[in-house]
């Protein structure tokens, strides 16, 4: 990981996000910040600052309703500030509990669709060029396991993560001769984190701590 090296995060200020982003700030990595929530941005910024991280960029956008020409926008924003990315690492995503499919409601459905499997692909594509312009550049998706989650009520959240795998296939497929390569993380099961919204009372046994799963993250990085 080269001290000047450049890299987006998205879902930046969540519960993985953040100390990753602190972690990348420590070892000098020119960060994007990209997520939903302004303040919460705002106070990564200013954590960044404070442990003496190079000063960080901070682009509010909810996947949620983002559209092509949004991360279009983005995309000719990052080329006019930064020139080129190292590093693209997928953090966002929506769970807000199980749910039947027979009951699941359609609006959240696309919500959890958009922001798992839409948003990444087109955030993907509009960086893509940035990332071919350095030596190595790298993708970074992050992964739910397929026997813990392709079941009964975990509804449009595996449906995103299965078709995410098939998504990251043909990514690896599509640029094996090129200079990016894509990556998986795959965290396990942790708290706080999404999943925990399945369970009325958290007894999962052991649990991932999110120190080893942010080193998982560097350690591809």
């Amino acid at each position: 990981m080269s001290a000047s090296a450049k890299m987006l995060i998205s879902g930046a200020s969540g519960v993985i996000g953040r100390p990753l982003a602190l972690k990348l700030a420590e070892r000098g990595v020119e960060l994007v910040l990209l997520g939903r929530r302004v303040a919460a941005l705002e106070k990564l910024y200013d954590e960044i600052k404070a442990i003496g991280g190079p000063e960080p960029a901070i682009y509010p956008l909810n996947l949620e309703g983002a559209t092509p020409q949004d991360f279009a926008t983005l995309a000719e924003t990052l080329e006019r500030e930064l020139g080129e990315l190292d590093a693209l690492v997928h953090l966002a995503a929506r769970f807000e509990g199980l749910s039947p499919l027979a009951t699941f409601d359609p609006t959240e459905w696309m919500r959890v669709v958009q922001i798992g499997l839409n948003a990444p692909l087109m955030l993907t594509q509009a960086v893509l060029p940035l990332l071919t312009r350095v030596a190595h550049g790298k993708i970074v998706f992050t992964d739910d396991s397929p026997a813990r989650i392709e079941r009964a009520y975990w509804g449009a959240y595996a449906v995103a993560k299965g078709a995410q795998r098939t998504l990251v296939t043909l990514w690896r497929d599509e640029l094996e001769s090129s200079s990016v390569t894509v990556h998986v993380v795959e965290p396990g099961p942790h708290a706080p984190g999404l999943s925990s919204r399945a369970y009325a009372v958290d007894t999962r046994q052991n649990l991932v701590s999110i120190e080893s799963i942010v080193d998982q993250y560097l350690a591809v990085l």
